[in-house]
């Protein structure tokens, strides 16, 4: 082999050398890219992960609330029902007060019978009869 096809194989395998070592650095360039992608992905992911624990959270709660609003608002209802019953009540007393009131007014103004003044009267004098047997005994 002469000494020039050494000097042009060696050239030859010099630009191949620096084409390969291009290659590398542009290989591992775009290698370094796409690690970052990857390790931006990876945080989406993980990111990811979380909103659908926080969004799941999320929706748990909103359930509670729902079930809680559902229970004050029959809370309310009963309440209401509540309400209106003693509003009913309170007229009924009001009526019954009223009509006592009447009858008692009747009871003051009605002449009393006889029989009832004398039984009220007898009533009266077993009284004092008893009183005066207990002062004489404790004396």
């Amino acid at each position: 082999m002469e000494l020039g096809q050494c000097r042009e194989q060696c050239e030859e395998l010099q630009k191949d050398l620096k084409k390969i070592a291009q290659d590398y650095w542009k290989q591992r360039e775009e290698l370094k890219e796409y690690r970052s992608r990857a390790d931006e992905l990876q945080t989406k992911k993980v990111e990811s992960e979380r909103l659908k624990w926080v969004e799941a959270e999320v929706d748990t709660m909103w359930a509670q609330v729902k079930k809680t609003d559902k229970a004050n608002q029959e809370w309310l209802v009963e309440l209401e029902t509540l309400r209106a019953e003693k509003e009913v009540l309170r007229a009924s007393v009001v009526d019954k007060s009223n009509e006592i009131a009447e009858l008692k007014e009747k009871l003051r103004n009605a002449p009393c019978p006889d029989w009832i003044q004398s039984a009220l009267q007898d009533i009266q004098n077993d009284l004092k009869q008893m009183k005066m047997e207990q002062h004489r005994q404790s004396s």
